[in-house]
């Protein structure tokens, strides 16, 4: 679930109110968006500049109120990083919606018969044209949550807003059908029923195996001859992959690397092993490993670990 701040949460039933055909789940069978004065309510409109006004004071203060809040709770995260986290997305939230309404009050609530009332799907249109970066994981997971859930079969679409939506909703799914089958067939497979339970509880030592063992597959197992490393990963993880796949390493150390990753058992009990031998082949072995382990890591949050495992669950019946 996306975390919005007040500002950003008051501008969708203040949009939705604006706009002739409410929310964007409407525009699916409402008019195209066009401009034109037909169909415009200038009163609704006059009345949403000032409530715009209004709520990019009310943005502007949130957005000093969580920076601060963002810096005291630096000083807890090395305890507990969730605070750190939540203010964090408050922030991003609240300084996007400076930007958002300030948009809308000088350009598109004047000109355009309907805008976007929801941030993630506004967010979509600022990173597609302006800043990537504002469009986040969060919000591309939202896309395709709402694509599934408004528009599952809806090929029919001519809204300019709506089809480049529909498109992203539509392959980011494909991705996630894509690495769900992955780790269905090259994580899942083999696994015995408690180690196929504990994929879907992901503790912490256990989330790190089946992360483990997906970038070895890639790196170096069966999938490693496949030309292109699938989007699921983050482009930071397939990078590296990537470079994994380009070091020389003994066929060896390969093997004994496959037997840590082969097992929850084997890599809850192997890597401590590794990590306590001196011996050279050891050593070679341990860093391999914590190299492996470390761009595993990276995959925390990305659309694999939150999307693909959900489905790869669901398709098991672990749901």
């Amino acid at each position: 679930m996306t975390i919005r701040c007040i500002s950003s949460l008051l501008m969708q039933p203040l949009l939705t109110w604006r706009n002739p055909a409410g929310n964007e789940e409407n525009w699916f069978i409402q008019v195209p968006q066009e401009s034109g004065t037909t169909w415009l309510d200038t009163r609704r409109i006059c009345l949403a500049e000032c409530a715009l006004c209004l709520v990019a004071v009310t943005s502007a203060v949130e957005t000093v109120a969580y920076g601060i809040f963002t810096l005291f709770s630096l000083l807890i995260t090395p305890c507990n990083p969730e605070p750190f986290r939540f203010f964090e997305k408050l922030l991003e939230s609240s300084s996007f919606t400076i930007i958002w309404t300030l948009a809308d009050l000088m350009f598109y609530n004047p000109l355009l018969v309907n805008v976007f009332t929801h941030e993630s799907l506004a967010r979509f249109w600022v990173g597609k044209l302006f800043i990537p970066a504002f469009y986040r994981e969060d919000d591309r997971f939202y896309v395709v949550d709402w694509i599934n859930r408004v528009a599952p079969n809806n090929n029919l679409v001519d809204n300019e807003l709506l089809v480049p939506l529909l498109r992203e909703g539509r392959d980011t799914q494909e991705l996630i059908d894509e690495g769900a089958a992955f780790l269905k067939r090259c994580v899942l497979q083999g696994l015995d029923k408690e180690e196929i339970k504990s994929f879907k509880e992901c503790e912490a030592a256990t989330f790190s195996f089946f992360l483990s063992r997906s970038v070895y597959m890639y790196a170096f197992g069966q999938e490693k001859n496949t030309e292109e490393i699938p989007k699921f990963f983050k482009e930071d993880t397939r990078s590296k992959i990537q470079k994994l796949r380009a070091k020389e390493v003994e066929p060896s150390t390969i093997k004994n690397l496959y037997g840590l990753v082969n097992s929850l058992q084997e890599f809850d009990k192997d890597w401590k092993v590794c990590c306590s031998n001196d011996d050279s082949t050891r050593k070679q072995l341990k860093a391999l490993f914590d190299e492996l382990r470390g761009v595993a890591c990276g995959e925390l949050s990305g659309l694999f670990v939150t999307k693909c495992f959900q489905t790869a669950c669901e398709n098991e019946g672990l749901s």
